[in-house]
């Protein structure tokens, strides 16, 4: 710190002597009544006419003899002092995040367009970051250094955008292609027009990369609900990729758009028909999303009611039950499909849905609650976890004395989540005999 103080006293006093500069070369020299060559300055007080002795020069007006003579050459020299100056104020920050700081946000945007970039993009990344507490100080959530979109005019934006899609063009290694498509994705949110036609046509480019990682990266950067058609038929051929990464990439893709465009329902239902389980199990889940957004219609709902009834593997089952859920106009008849998924062999449907009662919040139903406290008893820890949890959004006030019964018994359950959770439930209960 006691350095830093250094830097900014040589800085202060660089200004200080660049300002005394600028003030004796402009202004200490004035004529205050005396008659001068404005060309070699020399003293015409005693000289008549308006020709100089000294050097020739003829002026056509005597108000020129009275000029204020300006230096211009230390002018300059005080610039270069003014330019100390702020080098050495700036000092602290350029040894704390590095020379490339300092350099304006424009510039640094240009500078990418060359070849040896890197030390562009870290600057360009340092100054379009900040932390959390600060772009949300409204917000519990602590965090960290998070991406500041407003870091950028709307001009700064189009320039990053040409840059990118100029660069995509050349032959890039692939951490490079990460590195674009990266800004790529970031830029597309604040262009419009050609210009975001061009940016979503350089996305697409890199779908053809060798790299089956940037492949995956770009699949999903290459999703833009401008363009929800054009995007479904750019990554409808990664669905039978035979890399596992590269089709989760493709249905990740058709979730993302999902959530704001319907155009993508029709593939995904036909993906719940795959002999892919993972395949099956993602197009599930990315239906849900688009039921949650009101973007999925009554097929969508009715292919996750045959999935959860046909398919044949019970994670399937499971995300088909979640997504169910999710559609809100029909929340009442998805009791019923997690009543028939509480009484399923299977744990993890078991699971599930004691998981959508919790969403039920509170709980009021008679049933609903008898299936939480079964849930506590059950043999899976998935399941006994999910009662836990669901234990606490019970309304207490629905508990009848058979449920209370039920509790107290469990108090002396092996498992300590279940005393502690059936614990507190019981302390929150208007009666006098709690433990």
């Amino acid at each position: 710190m006691f350095a830093d103080w250094l830097f900014w006293g040589l800085g202060g006093a660089l200004a200080l002597a660049g300002l005394w500069l600028q003030y004796w070369s402009l202004f200490a020299d004035r004529a205050r009544g005396r008659r001068r060559c404005p060309k070699c300055w020399y003293d015409m007080s005693g000289t008549e006419g308006m020709q100089c002795p000294e050097c020739g020069y003829e002026s056509a007006n005597d108000r020129r003899f009275f000029r204020t003579r300006r230096r211009w050459r230390t002018v300059l020299l005080s610039l270069v002092v003014f330019v100390a100056a702020w080098l050495a104020w700036q000092q602290p920050k350029i040894r704390r995040d590095g020379w490339a700081s300092i350099v304006p946000n424009t510039l640094i945007i240009l500078a990418l367009r060359l070849p040896d970039n890197d030390w562009a993009f870290a600057a360009l990344e340092k100054k379009t970051s900040a932390p959390y507490s600060e772009l949300y100080p409204d917000s519990p959530y602590v965090g960290g250094i998070v991406w500041d979109s407003n870091s950028l005019h709307g001009w700064q934006w189009n320039v990053l955008a040409d840059t990118c899609i100029v660069r995509s063009q050349h032959e890039l290694p692939p951490a490079d292609q990460m590195t674009y498509l990266e800004w790529m994705l970031r830029a597309s949110e604040h262009v419009s027009g050609p210009r975001a036609e061009r940016l979503f046509a350089a996305r697409m480019s890199f779908l053809n990369s060798g790299d089956p990682q940037v492949r995956a990266r770009a699949i999903l950067y290459v999703t833009d609900t401008r363009f929800p058609t054009e995007t479904v038929q750019a990554i409808s051929p990664f669905l039978d990729d035979s890399d596992a990464n590269i089709r989760a990439s493709a249905i990740s893709s058709l979730r993302l758009l999902g959530a704001h465009s319907p155009v993508p329902e029709d593939l995904l239902v036909r993906l719940l028909k795959s002999t892919d389980v993972d395949t099956r199990a993602r197009a599930a889940s990315a239906l849900g999303t688009m039921g949650r957004s009101g973007q999925a219609s009554e097929n969508a709902l009715m292919a996750l009611k045959l999935a959860f009834n046909d398919d044949t593997n019970s994670g399937v089952r499971a995300r088909a039950l979640s997504s169910i859920c999710l559609f809100d106009a029909h929340r009442d008849e998805a009791r019923r499909f997690i009543q028939e998924a509480i009484r399923d062999p299977e744990p993890e449907l078991r699971s599930e849905a004691i998981w959508q009662m919790s969403a039920f919040n509170p709980i009021k139903d008679g049933h609903m609650i008898e299936s939480v406290l079964d849930g506590l008893k059950d043999e899976s820890p998935s399941v006994r976890e999910a009662a836990v949890y669901a234990l606490q959004v019970i309304e207490p006030m629905s508990l009848s004395e058979q449920h209370v019964k039920v509790l107290k018994s469990l108090l002396t359950s092996d498992d300590d989540a279940i005393r502690q959770s059936v614990a507190q439930r019981l302390r929150t209960l208007p009666r006098t005999d709690e433990p």
